[in-house]
């Protein structure tokens, strides 16, 4: 193996020209790494991609059979307000708030996504609607890495591929493969509370301020860095006070508590300086028909939903909804690491106190991937294996048609 590496080393060191030092030694040691990496991650990656390729050649063939196209639904919606921030930056029209402006505003999309599109774009040449579905889909990936990582450090490997896999087969998991920013945001979420967890402060800090510039739910990465962080913190107090080592107290979550909400915070605050009103961006919510509601209005939607016929898309809602509050609980029950507790706690806050649209609600619980753990744990566990294959091979069906359902069948926005 030694051996091996060496010769790296010498190849590495022969193209720049130079004899081998530190620097390439290390430049060798990340790519050893990197490909390791891969290596050990591949099953998931894999898997999550079967199901997403399966969810999309699904909707592929439904939307051909109605005479349209796939690619107009993938990049619908939002995915033109993305693509007009992305072009040509936020509407500088946008006079300061008053009364009189009731309209929509190209204001309720945080900028990370539309800035990575344009960038690509810029890279690239190739149209925006390309670009921007090749960015979530490159996310999405990302994202299932990051999810398996998580998993993988808690419980192992195995359960890391299943969580992954399961990720991707959640209702309405299309939703990843379209131009939103759902993806990037799962991706970053995902990455920053593995920093989190392995006690990676700087990193977690800098990923959740990327995350808080992604999306509004953002505000769920940063508390759950933020209260790992606290639980470092008091954790060192208590060991300084019993030993009397001062060395017990590092700067780093500290760092992290300071600096992990500054995304979210500074993006709300320049929305506010931009319509000259505190609650500037709120107000922009508001106007979308997005509006808090504390008194939880989803739950008398539910209960309205079950004594009489509805659509398939708000039955999946209600379902979704309702499992997540459940394995939820489970997660607590099963002692989950606070970052994550506290993530998929501010994540489900946020989607049942929304006003909104109902049937986004399963939506906005896409990224809560701590949820999909104890699934994971429940397959790896199971010993025969023809049982798992029938529930993950079932789940991916599923998952194909409620998703095509979704796109095709559900309302239409202008």
């Amino acid at each position: 193996m030694r051996a091996d590496v060496a010769e790296a080393e010498d190849s590495v060191a022969s193209t720049l020209g130079g004899p081998r030092d530190a620097r390439t030694s290390r430049l060798v040691a990340t790519f050893n790494g990197a490909r390791l990496a891969v290596a050990h991650a591949w099953p998931a990656l894999l898997g999550y991609l079967a199901t997403r390729i399966l969810g999309v050649a699904v909707l592929a063939w439904w939307a051909a059979s109605r005479g349209e196209s796939v690619w107009n639904r993938l990049f619908s919606f939002d995915s033109n307000w993305y693509a007009i921030v992305a072009q040509r930056g936020y509407d500088e029209a946008i006079p300061a708030w008053t009364r009189e402006y009731l309209g929509h505003s190209d204001l309720a999309f945080f900028p990370l996504y539309p800035m990575l599109v344009r960038l690509a774009q810029s890279l690239t040449g190739l149209d925006v609607k390309v670009v921007a579905i090749g960015v979530a889909w490159a996310s999405a990936l990302a994202a299932a890495w990051g999810i398996f990582a998580v998993a993988d450090r808690l419980y192992g490997r195995r359960v890391g591929v299943f969580a992954a896999v399961m990720w991707g087969v959640i209702p309405n998991s299309i939703i990843m493969q379209m131009a939103y920013s759902e993806s990037t945001f799962t991706a970053l979420a995902a990455w920053s509370l593995l920093a989190a967890v392995s006690r990676r402060w700087v990193w977690a800090a800098a990923l959740s301020v990327l995350a808080g510039l992604t999306r509004p739910t953002g505000a769920a990465v940063a508390a759950g860095v933020c209260l790992a962080a606290v639980v470092e913190i008091a954790r060192a107090l208590r060991r300084r006070r019993r030993t009397g080592d001062g060395s017990a107290l590092s700067w780093r979550p500290w760092f992290a508590l300071v600096v992990s909400p500054l995304g979210w915070l500074g993006y709300i605050a320049w929305v506010s300086v931009r319509l000259g009103r505190w609650d500037g961006y709120f107000q922009v919510q508001n106007n979308w028909g997005s509006a808090v509601a504390w008194r939880m209005p989803v739950f008398a939607w539910i209960w309205g939903l079950a004594s009489s016929p509805v659509g398939l898309k708000f039955v999946v809602a209600s379902v979704v909804v309702l499992c997540s509050i459940g394995l939820f609980l489970v997660c607590a029950l099963q002692r989950q690491p606070v970052a994550l507790l506290g993530y998929s706690a501010v994540l489900l806050l946020i989607a049942l106190t929304d006003n909104g649209h109902f049937w986004c609600e399963a939506r906005f619980v896409l990224p809560a991937f701590p949820l999909v753990f104890p699934v994971a744990r429940a397959l790896a566990d199971m010993r025969q294996r023809s049982t798992v294959v029938l529930v993950v091979v079932t789940a991916t069906v599923a998952a194909a048609v409620l998703g095509a359902n979704y796109l095709l069948l559900g309302p239409r926005f202008p």
